[in-house]
């Protein structure tokens, strides 16, 4: 493809990529003589995300850095079929919504190891079959496939919070380290989806430095002629029923909280 992409007249170019660290110039990443591929290699760090239409930065952006290239080539040694492991399953081990969902409560209870790990069993009650606010929103239960993958889950949140520690989330992401042999499929998956909650929960918690910011960048409001004024401070809200980086509160995920507007 990339031979193939040039203009009459041109010499075939080929680079197949482009890569800009920060504060480095543009670099282009070519595909050499008789490679197959490229197989990039990067460090990452906590950044701010920032954004020019007057939003506060967030902090919880991530950064590449130290970008290393490697050229694929195939291998001159003739390969059998690959034999299937022992156990997989023939199809996907749940449907790409309840997928979501499983990742939801992953994070969810990521967040309550965090924050707040006495919280963890009222998730838990949450998450049963025939919980009654899956009723009141006119959900559908869980098929019974979701239901063991998120007990898996429930089992190490719960297992880590109950635990002596001062950190329950570095306690859940031991747990749910690596994979037990003759481990389930199914289990595997969600093993694997609460490890990648608990570990984007503790490089946040790191850039963070063990608690939420708040920014002290006033947002900017739209005038008349394009031209951006500096919108008035406003202390953050501590009433009841008004969560912020002090209040938060914690339940089932995709709850909706509606407040009243003036």
């Amino acid at each position: 493809m990339a031979q193939r992409s040039w203009l009459p007249g041109q010499n075939p170019s080929p680079v197949v990529a482009l890569w800009k660290g920060p504060g480095q110039k543009t670099r282009e990443i070519p595909l050499d003589p008789g490679a197959q591929g490229i197989l990039l290699s990067a460090s990452a760090r906590h950044a701010v995300r920032r954004s020019f239409d007057g939003r506060r930065p967030g902090h919880n952006g991530s950064e590449f850095f130290d970008v290393t290239v490697h050229q694929i080539r195939a291998s001159r040694a003739a390969i059998g079929p690959p034999h299937s492991l022992a156990g997989s399953p023939s199809g996907p081990l749940l449907a790409t919504d309840e997928l979501t969902i499983l990742t939801s409560w992953a994070e969810v209870l990521a967040e309550a190891l965090a924050v707040a790990p006495k919280r963890i069993e009222t998730l838990a009650a949450d998450a049963q079959a025939d919980a009654p606010w899956r009723g009141e929103l006119r959900i559908c239960e869980p098929s019974a496939s979701l239901r063991h993958a998120i007990s898996v889950i429930l089992r190490a949140a719960q297992t880590a919070a109950a635990a002596a520690g001062d950190s329950p989330l570095d306690a859940a992401l031991l747990a749910v380290h690596g994979s037990q042999p003759g481990q389930p499929p199914l289990d595997r998956l969600a093993r694997a989806a609460l490890r990648s909650a608990l570990q984007q929960r503790q490089a946040r918690q790191a850039g963070e430095g063990g608690g939420p910011r708040i920014s002290s960048l006033p947002m900017c409001r739209a005038t008349r002629g394009g031209q951006g004024k500096p919108a008035p401070r406003r202390q953050a809200s501590t009433a009841p029923g008004y969560p912020n980086a002090q209040n938060r509160t914690l339940g089932a995920p995709n709850r909706r909280h509606a407040e009243p507007t003036r």
